[in-house]
């Protein structure tokens, strides 16, 4: 059994061992937030040293700020994170008090984003110390060698985890594995260089808005051209589904035929960046229920 259950994981694992948790849930934060406030526009990355030392980040990305990364206790249930408004108020006050001048205020944040990974507690109330490397955990060790629990901390590493537990799963079971993951390329990765795709997509589709190319080169590589067909018959549909996001609804139209998307929260939050940088208004979710419904091809 192989137990990857997220933030639960160790939940799941001490229920089947029968001993004391050895990790607890620990939530991040960041704060997403327009580039411009106050007179100033950002639009480079950089770094704020906290109070207590902490290496902070703020990145432009997408036409937003995102602001992070908080770290904080999380005693509630995995399954239904909800962090109160005053965590988010908290940091917000840490991030002004590391940046000289900051004018930054509620009213400017557009989106909280938080999770939860593997972590144990910290000195003080607001703080917490989550993992920095994935784990995995054989509990042969424990008396149960058919148990395997995998926690991971990034996404950038979950391939490596997922080979790691492969080949503890064959070992086990006598079975011998070749698990290609490490040089098998994801989906929609280039051959060539980003830069060489974005200019030769441009060259292929010089009558559309290059901002419209670049965006979906970069959000699904050699498949944008699988997106661009959709719109082949309905430049309409390369029209951005709301203002603030370079969305299109020909992603919309994507997403329910070739990415599973059955909700509208699929479409806002799991395949498109529209909740991500806070853009998911009532009206873009009347439009992905329209879609959800047929008519975004239309």
């Amino acid at each position: 059994m192989v137990n990857a259950a997220g933030p639960a994981a160790h939940a799941i694992a001490t229920a089947i061992l029968g001993k004391q948790p050895w990790k607890t849930p620990a939530s991040v934060m960041t704060l997403a937030m327009n580039l411009g406030f106050g007179e100033t526009r950002h639009t480079v990355a950089f770094t704020l040293t906290g109070a207590d030392g902490r290496q902070l980040f703020a990145v432009p990305w997408r036409g937003r700020m995102f602001v992070g990364t908080a770290h904080v206790p999380y005693a509630g249930d995995p399954a239904k994170i909800e962090l109160p408004h005053s965590e988010a108020a908290t940091f917000l006050a840490q991030v002004n008090a590391a940046w000289p001048g900051s004018p930054l205020e509620q009213a400017h944040v557009r989106v909280v984003q938080a999770g939860l990974v593997p972590g144990k507690p910290a000195a003080g109330a607001h703080t917490a110390t989550p993992d920095s490397e994935p784990e995995v955990d054989d509990h042969a060790r424990d008396g149960e060698p058919a148990l395997i629990t995998a926690t991971s901390v990034k996404f950038t590493t979950a391939r490596a985890v997922a080979r790691q537990v492969t080949g503890i799963v064959c070992r086990k079971l006598g079975a011998s594995s070749v698990c290609s993951t490490a040089h098998t390329p994801l989906p929609g990765a280039p051959a060539e260089s980003v830069t060489d795709l974005l200019a030769a997509a441009r060259r292929a589709h010089s009558g559309v808005d290059h901002a419209v190319i670049d965006h979906l080169v970069r959000s699904y590589g050699r498949r944008y051209g699988e997106v661009m067909q959709l719109a082949s018959a309905n430049p309409a549909l390369l029209q951005p589904v709301a203002p603030g996001t370079p969305v299109v609804a020909a992603q919309f139209a994507y997403a329910i035929a070739a990415e599973m998307a059955h909700t509208v929260d699929d479409l806002i939050l799991r395949r498109t960046e529209i909740g991500a940088v806070g853009a998911g208004t009532p009206a873009v979710r009347e439009f992905a229920a329209f879609a959800l419904r047929g008519g975004a091809d239309s």
